[in-house]
């Protein structure tokens, strides 16, 4: 409706009804752009209202989302089969009470789409020291699905030494496997490192995660096969020290090694220093410990190392920060004055610092503003040094 006036006459017009627009007549781009700005739970329950809404999260934004299999999930319902999703990502928490005969039918039927699966098999009793490991049968069962996982890139298992010899030869055949995360609960069975020795099958594998509570050790008479295409290492020791020489056998050719989660030393750190003096990639968890003894100069036998973390060991956890950096007044504390020495070191081209404030890991001094060729980054920001210019994206 128009309403024109005039010096002596009031006229309404009516003008052409125009339909608001539907969402149907949207092309899947510019809803995918919508979408793309939304938060992700928004996404999700947006998707729940319209299967074409569905298909394209799922078509799109996919790697995002995790199905998630534990005790609490009700199975009454044939899941993901309702609105006609493909997950290709899938964790599942595997316990006496969440039996395997509920579970597996539904990762086998999106096996040929799996991209990720992570397996937890825990006890049911939150006190006990030891966990659970599954019946020899249900251990085949899973074995004959690994088998299936064709399309399989990301793959983790937390379970005992026992539990992981029973499915290790269904893991190496993980042929298209990119990255593999082993964490290994105490059950009083050792973890040989020549368990490892089938990695060297998987030739698209190139990042590694082992996180044990358990002893690691080389039986006698057994020798290592190295897994040369690994390139990335991430460790997590809570018991017993790795032994950074039988690694560095079954992985020689590192470009990347990150222990932030390691307690190290001065005389620790030089160990997987010295294991591979060809490191590019370095990052470490600053704890009073290493403060205490650290001397920069031993990065320097890293001739490529571009760059280089120094983090908060207790990042992200208020009661180990508590425990670490609460100590007495002249307790260690990081001095900016440590990297002077880092910075010269000629192939360097980033180092990340934290800097936790008062209840962590804190920094003092005055950052040097030598070779300003190298960048630093202070909890993911990039500060200039010098005049420098934040590096282009």
């Amino acid at each position: 409706m128009l309403i024109s006036i005039s010096s002596n006459k009031v006229e309404i017009i009516e003008m052409e009804a125009k339909p608001v627009p539907s969402i149907n007549v949207l092309p899947n781009e510019i809803l995918v752009m919508i979408l793309r700005r939304m938060p992700f739970e928004d996404r999700l329950r947006m998707s729940a209202t319209c299967r074409r809404l569905n298909q394209l999260l799922f078509t799109f934004f996919d790697d995002e989302v995790e199905l998630q299999l534990n005790e609490d999930v009700t199975y009454r319902f044939p899941i993901g089969k309702l609105s006609d999703r493909v997950y290709r990502n899938i964790a599942v928490v595997w316990n006496k009470k969440h039996k395997i005969s509920k579970w597996l039918p539904i990762v086998e039927g999106f096996a040929h789409k799996l991209d990720s699966l992570n397996i937890n098999i825990v006890s049911t009793e939150r006190f006990s020291l030891f966990q659970w490991n599954p019946p020899a049968a249900s251990m085949v069962q899973l074995g004959q699905i690994l088998n299936k996982l064709k399309a399989l890139k990301n793959f983790a298992i937390a379970t005992t030494t026992k539990t992981f010899l029973a499915v290790s030869e269904a893991i190496y055949g993980l042929t298209n496997l990119e990255e593999l995360m082993v964490k290994i609960y105490l059950d009083c069975f050792p973890f040989p490192y020549s368990n490892f020795n089938g990695l060297s099958r998987l030739p698209e594998l190139q990042t590694v995660s082992i996180s044990s509570f358990e002893h690691f050790y080389l039986p006698d008479g057994h020798s290592l096969i190295p897994a040369s295409q690994v390139e990335d290492l991430y460790l997590d020791e809570n018991v017993d020290p790795f032994d950074f020489r039988l690694l560095a056998q079954l992985f020689p050719c590192l470009k990347l090694l990150d222990v932030r989660e390691i307690v190290m030393t001065g005389q620790k750190l030089q160990a997987p220093i010295s294991a591979w003096p060809n490191l590019e990639v370095l990052i470490v968890g600053l704890c009073p410990e290493l403060l205490e003894t650290f001397k920069p100069q031993i990065l320097h036998q890293l001739a490529k190392l571009r760059k280089l973390a120094l983090l908060d060991i207790a990042d992200d956890h208020l009661l180990l920060q508590s425990c670490y950096w609460s100590g007495p007044p002249d307790s260690p504390k990081a001095n900016y004055s440590l990297l002077e020495s880092v910075l010269r070191i000629p192939t360097l081209e980033e180092i990340h610092i934290d800097d936790s404030g008062e209840l962590g890991l804190q920094w003092t001094g005055t950052i040097p503003t030598s070779v300003p060729s190298c960048r630093l980054y202070i909890n993911g920001e990039f500060v200039p040094r010098a005049g420098e210019q934040e590096p282009k994206a």
